[in-house]
């Protein structure tokens, strides 16, 4: 007895199975447009991973100052919070995909009937750029932090089987492939086919052992030039009792995707084991974390309707889990494991390592500066924060309603810390790999400041927003309240709040809310008083309204370099008559559709990463310093001329 093995039709007079003729598809080449510069939106202050400026907060002999900053908030551009609470969906009709979609709306953050913004949103925002000006740890990234990107180069097939031990075995594994009706097909030839609804069904289940036979007769695999991609299945079997030249494999279940011909069978081809592996290494941790990656809609944003690599949990619960892997140059340790064949890995080096020694703070006998006065969490061994910041509030002078505009939003996506070109410290020209000796970060993200009307999409989608936004010129108040802090430490937090330049009409500004890179949330904070308590010689209250700082001395704390990339690109001007968008496709092929694969954003990435990774001579562009080269360019989609091969 056999698991649906029919399915394979006679082809008919067109050649084809009864479907439409075959349409060539566009082939696109990829060509760098110096005449359409543009500058990424943001760039990274740099850190000195090698020195770590701390004190002991148990051992203050200075004078401690209490009392509270009375704070404005003005808004420079529009300005999104969104309440989540308030997020309803419509169904429109998109004229691109002609098809009828779920578009999420918001409506502004607000309390007790005023739009605000909350506390926590300010605080962390003052609070990094508190880290930046004194070059503190990352409070954030914990010894863990790991990290996985998208593999440029094909793995090879195996299976993990676990031993009674409870350790696991990698053992190598040889392909084998049938098609999947629902997928695309490409040829007439007879293998094992199986309709795209039968799959993660009996026997068709991620991780199930199952036997089977191979084609022997006929064309017995599928290759693309001299790579094999793997050998075709003839029959899957309940059993091999009747049938001794059937083989065990696993099966392998990967994700429907635009193009893609096959589901696959893994036949382990060496009994001896290649590589032992624990749970608790970083290579299967690597594994899940990548698992919980692919289905974390944060992350990948069609986790929302899918489940990426289903069946995967129970394939580790029952003890098989195929999957793919990659070996160092000269095959003796094992480097990556992946759940697909060019699929997300993860880097054996993890955030913390990167980090060097700016790991967030773990005792309170030595802390950095930004841990002294906004806290830190650690295992029994914590400091409170001497920090309190409330919610901006709009101020009594406006109305609510008179303050908001209502827009559709761009799609917000950039690439993550795995992209090493942008994310990792380009000190030479050499390609960067998280896992090089000389591997690092390139620094605090932070966001230019963009006056152009970026933000609006005259298209609403499934991955945009319409959302409520602030105009510019609203204020709001909140205050900071301050307990116990020296009056370095008073210096550097007012220097912060208002980057060295307290007035409204400065162009130094913050980014807060949502929408940062598109040109939201440009925002100057200022401090209209000071009041302070002193209990020294009885109870007294000091109010100062005139605050200024000496625009040639710098708060002690604070890193004089840092302070000078910041004050760059914290200015509104810095960039004047200047395109600031993420790296773009675009085209002006006939019949290319503007939703596309070919023309997507990430092709400009993958692009650039193998301008880079093919050659000491080829490299790619990455973030420059702040006060070195900032432009980028455009690619263009060209069509290959004289290739109407079918693929």
């Amino acid at each position: 007895m056999g698991f649906n093995n029919g399915g394979y039709k006679k082809p008919n007079s067109q050649g084809n199975g009864g479907k439409k003729p075959y349409t060539p598809k566009i082939k696109v080449d990829y060509v760098q447009k110096n005449d359409k510069p543009f500058v990424n939106p943001y760039n990274f202050i740099s850190v000195d991973l090698e020195n770590k400026n701390t004190s002991d907060v148990t051992k203050c002999n200075d004078k401690l100052f209490t009392g509270v900053l009375n704070c404005k908030l003005i808004t420079k551009t529009p300005l999104a919070v969104p309440d989540a609470e308030t997020m309803t969906t419509v169904t429109v009709f998109d004229k691109v995909s002609k098809k009828e979609i779920q578009h999420s709306e918001y409506k502004f953050y607000s309390r007790d009937g005023r739009l605000a913004i909350p506390g926590s949103s300010v605080r962390g925002t003052i609070r990094s750029m508190y880290e930046a000006l004194t070059d503190s740890c990352f409070v954030t990234s914990k010894e863990g932090g790991i990290i996985t990107a998208r593999s440029n180069d094909a793995f090879k097939p195996g299976v993990l089987i676990r031993r009674e031990d409870g350790k696991w075995e990698l053992y190598s594994a040889e392909r084998y492939i049938f098609k999947v009706n629902g997928y695309n097909r490409f040829d007439r030839d007879k293998q094992l086919e199986v309709e795209k609804q039968e799959l993660h069904k009996n026997p068709y289940i991620y991780g199930r052992k199952v036997y089977f036979l191979p084609v022997t007769t006929g064309k017995t695999d599928y290759s693309k030039g001299k790579y094999i991609v793997g050998k075709y299945v003839d029959k899957v079997l309940d059993d091999n009792s009747k049938n001794p030249k059937a083989l065990p494999g696993y099966m392998y279940i990967g994700e429907s995707f635009s193009r893609k011909h096959f589901e696959s069978i893994f036949y382990i081809d060496n009994p001896r084991p290649k590589f032992e592996i624990t749970e608790d290494s970083r290579d299967f941790k690597g594994l899940e974390e990548s698992y919980k990656v692919y289905n974390d809609p944060a992350v990948n944003r069609s986790a929302e309707a899918t489940t990426f690599y289903r069946g995967f949990e129970k394939a580790k619960k029952n003890g098989a889990i195929p999957l793919w892997y990659k070996v160092s140059n000269d095959g003796r340790s094992l480097e990556y494991l992946s759940l697909a064949c060019l699929g997300r890995f993860s880097y054996r080096k993890n955030m913390g390592e990167l980090l060097g020694k700016k790991r967030a703070c773990e005792s309170r006998n030595c802390v950095c500066p930004a841990c002294a006065i906004f806290g830190m969490v650690s295992d029994g061994n914590g400091i409170g924060s001497r920090v309190r910041i409330t919610e901006a509030v709009l101020d009594e002078g406006f109305n609510s309603n008179d303050v908001l505009q209502k827009a559709t939003l761009r799609e917000l996506g950039s690439p993550k810390v795995s992209y090493a070109p942008f994310y990792g410290n380009q000190n030479t020209d050499v390609v960067l790999h998280y896992d090089d000796d000389n591997a690092a970060i390139n620094g605090r993200k932070v966001y230019w400041h963009n006056t152009y009307k970026y933000y609006v999409d005259n298209r609403k989608t499934k991955r945009n927003a319409t959302m409520e936004l602030v105009n510019p010129g609203v204020t709001f108040s909140f205050k900071v309240y301050y307990d116990r802090i020296t009056k370095e430490q008073l210096e550097s937090l007012m220097w912060s709040l208002t980057l060295g330049e307290n007035n409204a009409e400065s162009s130094r500004c913050y980014k807060l809310g949502h929408g940062k890179p598109i040109g939201l949330g440009s925002s100057k904070l200022i401090i209209e008083s000071k009041v302070e308590r002193n209990c020294e010689d009885g109870y007294k209250v000091n109010v100062n309204s005139d605050i200024s700082f000496d625009t040639d001395k710098l708060p002690e704390l604070f890193s004089r370099e840092r302070v000078e990339d910041i004050l760059i690109i914290s200015d509104m001007g810095a960039l004047p008559k200047t395109e600031i968008r993420y790296p773009y496709i675009y085209s002006e092929i006939q019949g290319l559709k503007p939703d596309d694969n070919k023309v997507a954003a990430h092709q400009w990435f993958t692009k650039n990463y193998k301008m880079g990774s093919k050659s000491s001579q080829q490299t790619w562009k990455s973030i420059k310093a702040i006060k070195d080269g900032k432009r980028l360019y455009a690619y263009q989609a060209v069509e290959k001329q004289n290739d109407n091969k079918r693929y």
